[in-house]
């Protein structure tokens, strides 16, 4: 059983990975690095206060940014993400159903 737990942490980290390797240079510095910041943390509450700290920029203005260049609000991002992630979880089986929520 802990083998089969290991695999399962593996096939999460290798996904994540593969994530984290999604091609951000089409985007500005200050995108790619809020981008950066929203997949390492995709499990966690990230305002765009937070995000504006990080980047060093005014909050008003990394929204419109990144609404601009990416097509989709930070919480629209966000969710797209969690949601991709927690359909990898299901399809893979690796967790029942009530184990996977963010």
């Amino acid at each position: 059983m802990e083998r089969f737990n290991q695999l399962g942490d593996e096939m999460v980290e290798e996904y994540c990975d593969l994530v984290n390797s999604f091609p951000l240079n089409k985007y500005s510095i200050l995108i790619q690095t809020a981008l950066e910041h929203i997949i390492s943390f995709y499990n966690k509450k990230i305002d765009v206060e937070e995000l504006a700290q990080i980047t060093f920029t005014h909050p008003n203005h990394l929204a419109r940014r990144f609404k601009e260049e990416t097509g989709r609000t930070m919480t629209e991002y966000q969710q797209t993400l969690r949601i991709n992630k927690a359909k990898y979880l299901l399809e893979t089986g690796l967790y029942p159903n009530s184990k996977i929520h963010f």
